[in-house]
């Protein structure tokens, strides 16, 4: 059984990715939650993380937060995405998870990575060192854009926020959810609700209804499409693909007819 890295922005979308995947029970040894800049900074990342955390009833020995904020990064904040806290203003008790530094959890890591996934789902300035690290671990990207309209300053967000730790995590063998993969018709959940019976439908509600507000007709949980890959692997294809920046992805593609995103989340 792999170890789980997962590298989030704190990020509505980050939000529901985080309490999918802490809510999918012995699917890995051990889960980190590296608490990056993006949607937020890395500080407020935190703070969002041990909220999340808190709330979903994460266990102290199977989950074990990282903070980054000691280490320059970029972001940039988009409320009217992801709520005026950066994850929806959903959760609004103070969060007492306990984490440990970068440095201190890099040091830790050994061995090449083989029993570890990385799943990055924020800018790759922290997961490119990372990757330095553990250059044999499964990398699991959400980030890019190939035909799709880009959503920031004529990229996708992620890679944006730092167009060349982006290139360089590209070059190890990656699989990588893109704009193109997640805006597919069966992730949208426009015009659907939830009975709110769990977290995780509670910010997907919230997440569905920011993203109406600014377009009616589609709602997609970026970080949320790319998590499944984790769990269904097996409803993906992997497309060999190369962007307008000279990247060769390896991008993940929906099979037809696999997963129609609203019925799945109607069954957590």
């Amino acid at each position: 059984m792999k170890k789980l890295i997962i590298l989030s922005d704190y990020g509505l979308d980050d939000a529901v990715a985080g309490a999918y995947l802490l809510g999918v029970k012995n699917a890995f040894e051990k889960i980190f939650i590296v608490a990056v800049a993006g949607n937020v900074s890395a500080e407020v990342s935190l703070n969002n993380a041990r909220k999340l955390l808190d709330a979903s009833g994460a266990d102290e020995s199977r989950v074990t937060l990282v903070r980054t904020d000691e280490k320059e990064q970029k972001f940039a904040v988009l409320p009217e995405v992801h709520g005026g806290d950066g994850m929806g203003d959903l959760i609004t008790e103070s969060g007492k998870f306990p984490y440990i530094g970068f440095p201190e959890f890099l040091s830790a890591l050994s061995g090449s990575g083989k029993d570890y996934v990385v799943l990055s789902l924020g800018p790759l300035t922290v997961t490119e060192t990372l990757m330095k690290k553990l250059p044999k671990a499964e990398l699991v990207i959400m980030a890019g854009v190939v035909g799709e309209k880009p959503n920031f300053h004529g990229m996708e967000f992620n890679q944006a926020l730092d167009p060349q730790a982006y290139k360089n995590c590209l070059l190890y063998p990656h699989v990588i959810a893109t704009l193109d993969t997640c805006r597919d018709a069966a992730f949208n959940l426009a015009g659907h609700r939830f009975a709110e019976t769990s977290l995780i439908k509670k910010l997907i509600n919230r997440a569905v209804a920011l993203a109406e507000a600014r377009h009616g007709d589609n709602a997609f949980i970026y970080d949320f499409i790319a998590s499944l890959y984790l769990t269904h692997e097996n409803i993906f294809s992997v497309v060999p693909a190369s962007d307008e920046w000279g990247n060769r992805l390896g991008e993940l593609k929906l099979k037809s007819g696999a997963l129609k995103l609203a019925d799945f989340v109607a069954e957590l």
